[in-house]
């Protein structure tokens, strides 16, 4: 079973990037494209952990640790942190929790970049 703090962390971690992409949209800094591929990939991201929990528990085929990763990478780290979170799902694995980290925080050195006024060449 993983511990309330561990899932507390991921929700206020989630919590911590939308305001900040909110913040970031509301401020102008960057166009609603981004909130909406988060949104778009944050419910990608449920899904392919919702579905992954499922195939666990029954025993049947699973989705690969490095496709859950590259959905985290590709703008789906909210949602992967949320469904780890409820689900209580890949929380016990330390080195998932570790790569999931380290995109998390690349996520948020991104988002900080914006906010402190960076640009993204488009």
């Amino acid at each position: 079973m993983t511990p309330p703090g561990r899932v507390t962390i991921r929700l206020a971690a989630a919590a911590i990037a939308m305001a900040t992409i909110a913040a970031l949209v509301g401020m102008g800094r960057v166009g609603n494209w981004l909130a909406i591929a988060y949104s778009v990939m944050t419910v990608a991201a449920i899904a392919a952990y919702a579905f992954d929990k499922r195939a666990a528990e029954q025993n049947e085929w699973r989705v690969s640790e490095a496709t859950l990763h590259g959905i985290d990478l590709f703008f789906g780290i909210i949602g992967g942190l949320v469904a780890q979170a409820l689900l209580r799902h890949k929380t016990s694995k330390r080195p998932f929790a570790i790569v999931t980290g380290a995109i998390y925080v690349l996520h948020m050195a991104g988002l900080g970049f914006l906010l402190l006024g960076g640009r993204i060449p488009l």
